[in-house]
């Protein structure tokens, strides 16, 4: 009975790790490197088009977030944002990225 107990205990323990601030805050992070293979048009399109679907500036710029108050128990607390916030995060990120993928490659420049 006590190794139930324990079994259980570890797989809710983990089953949280998926919905924990750290891994939601991580999957805003986006490299920009991925987008530099789309022609400058397309991605400046893509970007407006997503920056539209979420309200959002085409020159918005993602904020690191807040040092957290409780170092160390990022993994294990879960993320208390809306699917709808994290969405938001997410598509920023994205944006963030696409942006310094056209800043790199000066995009409507010269």
């Amino acid at each position: 009975m006590r190794i139930i107990l324990v079994l259980t205990a570890v797989a809710l323990g983990c089953t949280a790790c998926q919905n924990s601030v750290a891994v939601q805050q991580e999957a805003e992070v986006f490299n920009s490197i991925q987008y530099d293979t789309i022609p400058c048009a397309d991605l400046q399109g893509r970007r407006n088009a997503l920056a539209a679907q979420h309200g959002v500036s085409p020159d918005i710029e993602r904020t690191p977030p807040k040092e957290s108050t409780t170092p160390g128990f990022g993994i294990v607390l879960p993320d208390g944002r809306s699917d709808a916030e994290r969405t938001r995060a997410r598509a920023i990120g994205e944006i963030t990225a696409m942006n310094r993928s056209i800043q790199r490659r000066a995009c409507g420049k010269g």
